[in-house]
C-alpha cells in the first residue's frame, strides 16, 4: 500500500518516497512496470485501500515482512496489524550428518537481493543451490556456469522437491 511497484526499490536502493495514500513520486517515475498510466490507475487504487484501513472498515492487515510492518504502524495507527511471514509449514531438517549446502529459493529478481548473494559468494565455498525463476534467471544461470563451479541454478521446481532441497540444506 506505500509502493506502486511493491518493493521498495528505486534504482537498486532502498526507495521510501511514496507513503500510505500518497504515491505522486512513484506516479512520475512510473515505477509500475514502467507506465505512467498504470502508476496512476494503481496510485488511485491504492488511495482507495488505504481510506478503507484509515476509515476503520477492515479488522486486521496482515504483512509478509517487519519492514512493511513498521512502515504501516507509522502512517496507519488505528488499524490491528501482524507479520505472518512465508514460509515451509512441515518437513523436519534431516539430521546434521545428512545435509550440507545453502538454498536459495525465490524470484530471481533485484529486489530479492539474488545479484548481491552471486557477487559475494567464494567459488571454494559451500555449495549454493539456486531454485525459482524471474527476469534475472538467464544473467545467473551464465554468471553461475562462468565463475561458481559450486553453484547449482535450477529454475522452477515443484513444492515437494522445494522441501526436501530445504530440508537437506545446512541453511
Amino acid at each position: 500500500l506505500s509502493c506502486i511497484r511493491g518493493t521498495h526499490l528505486l534504482n537498486g536502493r532502498v526507495c521510501e518516497l511514496c507513503t500510505f495514500g500518497h504515491s505522486a513520486a512513484g506516479v512520475m517515475r512510473a515505477c509500475y512496470r514502467g507506465s505512467f498510466m498504470q502508476s496512476l490507475l494503481l496510485s488511485r487504487a491504492e488511495r482507495r485501500r488505504v481510506s478503507l484501513v484509515q476509515n476503520g472498515t477492515l479488522d486486521v492487515l496482515v504483512w509478509l515482512t517487519d519492514f512493511a510492518l513498521a512502515r504501516a504502524e507509522a502512517a496507519l495507527p488505528r488499524a490491528a496489524m501482524v507479520v505472518k511471514s512465508n514460509s515451509v509449514p512441515d518437513g523436519m531438517p534431516k539430521p546434521h550428518a545428512e545435509r550440507s549446502g545453502v538454498v536459495f529459493c525465490g524470484r530471481l529478481s533485484e529486489e530479492k537481493g539474488i545479484i548481491g548473494l552471486l557477487e559475494s559468494w567464494d567459488p571454494d565455498g559451500p555449495e549454493l543451490t539456486i531454485i525459482g525463476s524471474g527476469p534475472l534467471y538467464s544473467r545467473i544461470l551464465l554468471h553461475a556456469k562462468r565463475s561458481l563451479p559450486n553453484v547449482r541454478v535450477l529454475g522452477h521446481q515443484e513444492q515437494a522437491d522445494v522441501r526436501l532441497h530445504m530440508r537437506k540444506a545446512l541453511c
